[in-house]
């Protein structure tokens, strides 16, 4: 599986110099893409059981679970995998920022082998590490190539997709943060990385290659800024906020699931503070499988508002 190169956005000439740096491989080419070089494979056991392709490899790391992305399990990977001259990552954001984090001090590559499309990371700049209980954006790298498997993204729970789908489609709401801070307080905007995702056919969970895309896409719109600006803005800080007010009682799940249901939140303060009763082409109420995700909290707030 590789993305739709032929589609608008990827033959955008300023998307060139980010496609140069990176190379998309099916997953039979892993093993012989490496074959004269010392590879550590990182995951978890439920990770490196979906993506069987790792078999072949000697050095595998199997993180105990629940894989937590801290300094510690930086540390770990790193001493683990101090001689290796590639790391692979088999899984999604966490491992995928554990190993983008360790690879990245280690001064070596690493692949990144998706198992969900559950955020739209894997091709941005930073690692999301907690550092001393607050999660932070950490300058990185990008991988050297991504390894995609359809078979392996179709077989994914359903409610990482659908949390990929909302990580991806909050840059409405992102854009318009952008816009009223480059007009309020001369803040830098640039529209290509939201014209990428636009030139893409429609987004819905439902289309596993659109939504591939669109994950990979708004990561190189991060890239592109160099920064996370271009999807993450007023709905992140709200998750993050939630996060620092609950502390070690925050529920354990999806990332991109709270981003959901904070731009739904979000969008209807926008609204109101352009005049809108509803914004234009937002759904009428949230999806039942963000809100089962959700604390209980979460969902009456919610549900109050929808």
């Amino acid at each position: 599986m590789q993305p739709n190169l032929t589609l608008a956005p990827w033959n955008d000439e300023r998307l060139q110099p980010l496609l140069a740096r990176l190379k998309f491989l099916p997953a039979r080419r892993l093993l012989t893409y490496f074959s004269e070089q010392r590879v550590c494979v990182v995951g978890d056991k439920q990770t490196l059981r979906a993506w069987h392709n790792t078999d072949a490899f000697e050095d595998v790391l199997m993180l105990p679970s629940p894989v937590v992305a801290n300094e510690m399990t930086v540390r770990q990977i790193i001493h683990h995998a101090h001689e290796a001259q590639v790391i692979v990552a088999v899984g999604s954001g966490t491992i995928n920022d554990l190993c983008k984090m360790a690879s990245f001090r280690l001064s070596i590559p690493y692949i990144v082998c998706p198992t969900a499309l559950s955020m739209n990371g894997y091709l941005s700049p930073t690692a999301s590490i907690e550092v001393q209980g607050l999660k932070q954006s950490l300058p990185a790298h990008l991988p050297r190539a991504v390894v995609l498997d359809k078979t392996v993204l179709t077989g994914a729970p359903h409610t990482m997709t659908l949390s990929g789908f909302a990580d991806v489609m909050c840059y409405h709401t992102v854009r318009a943060d952008m816009l009223w801070a480059k007009h309020m307080a001369d803040q830098p905007y640039d529209e290509t990385p939201f014209q990428w995702l636009e030139n893409l056919p429609a987004i819905t969970p439902a289309d596993i290659q659109t939504l591939t895309q669109a994950v990979l896409l708004s990561g190189l719109g991060m890239a592109h800024a160099n920064s996370s600006a271009p999807a993450s803005q007023a709905e992140h800080q709200f998750v993050h906020t939630l996060h620092l007010m609950l502390g070690e009682n925050t529920p354990q799940h999806f990332h991109g699931t709270e981003i959901g249901v904070a731009t739904c939140l979000i969008a209807n303060i926008q609204a109101e503070m352009v005049g809108l009763t509803t914004l234009p082409n937002w759904p009428d109420r949230l999806p039942d499988a963000w809100l089962a995700a959700l604390p209980e909290a979460w969902r009456s707030k919610a549900q109050d508002i929808f």
